[in-house]
């Protein structure tokens, strides 16, 4: 269904399309606007149902025919969503250029649950309200965390195990593989598959780091050929922790010590990520790309 770039493709279809890959509680919503800002009528929100302003489900994932119909017209130069998971190198012969952005995994869960607890009443996706909950409003964070650590079942539960490295690595098991969510053998390769699928990545930034993030990928864009109007950092979706203590989160606290085990891949996964932006804005900064050699570790890491 997806047509992957070859060098007989007509020029007119290889236009490029960033395509931004929204972790949930990542600052996506925040790079999303900003690319709004950028290329306005031009960048597609693939956030809610056609026609209609509901969102998707929250297990929702694009099927790759549906992507292609909706990227295949020249107008569209960017796209951000939350339910693209599959990541082909063009879409209708247009080479696409994949941006996400990473977060402390710890900061991450406690912003999804405070976000859920903010806007649980006006929640209508049945499935979402089945991974939180039902009394969310009332309770502190370390409560609603014990809930969700309480519910270690085979079916996959929003930020109940390691979330991040679900996000990216569970359909491109799922397609290459056949292992289900629950199959021990998708566990035992889920994190080597996400860092696999993550190198391929033109631009992965940290949310800790927006500032630094935008301006390398704004010269990373540029330096493409693709430059894009440059836009002021935003700060959008802040969730609400009623500046509740945290001190529970800790491997003595039983509670705690559930949520540390159930982030340990996503938490390996963003030093990862981390120490490759690191790198690469460090190079970046001294006006040079990166050696062939440190480009050949970054791979090989």
């Amino acid at each position: 269904m997806v047509r992957y770039l070859r060098s007989d493709v007509p020029a007119a279809e290889r236009n490029p399309i960033v395509g931004h890959i929204h972790v949930p509680k990542c600052a996506g919503t925040s790079v999303r606007l900003m690319l709004n800002d950028v290329y306005r009528e031009a960048h597609l929100p693939l956030y809610f149902v056609p026609g209609t302003g509901r969102h998707l489900p929250t297990t929702y994932v694009y099927p790759d025919a549906e992507v292609v119909d909706l990227l295949g017209t020249h107008s569209v130069k960017a796209f951000s969503s939350h339910f693209v998971r599959r990541f082909p190198k063009a879409i209708s012969g247009r080479p696409v250029h994949y941006v996400t952005f990473l977060r402390d995994p710890l900061q991450q869960f406690v912003s999804y649950l405070g976000f859920a607890r903010q806007v649980y009443r006006e929640i209508e996706d049945p499935v979402l309200l089945s991974h939180l909950p039902p009394d969310m409003p009332e309770l502190c964070l370390r409560d609603c965390a014990r809930w969700l650590m309480q519910h270690g079942t085979d079916s996959f539960l929003n930020f109940r195990d390691n979330y991040t490295t679900n996000f990216f690595a569970r359909y491109e098991v799922q397609s290459s593989w056949g292992f289900s969510y629950s199959d021990r053998r998708y566990r035992a390769i889920r994190l080597r598959t996400a860092k696999s699928v993550l190198r391929r990545f033109f631009f992965i930034g940290i949310s800790e780091q927006m500032e630094e993030s935008w301006r390398l990928l704004y010269r990373r864009l540029t330096n493409l050929g693709l430059a894009i109007p440059d836009a002021p950092v935003r700060r959008e979706n802040i969730s609400d922790k009623r500046d509740e203590d945290l001190s529970w989160l800790n491997s003595k606290d039983e509670v705690g010590r559930q949520v540390l085990m159930s982030l340990s891949e996503d938490r390996r996964l963003y030093r990862w990520a981390r120490e490759r932006f690191l790198v690469q804005a460090a190079e970046e900064q001294n006006g040079r790309g990166l050696h062939w050699w440190a480009r050949l570790l970054m791979q090989m890491r």
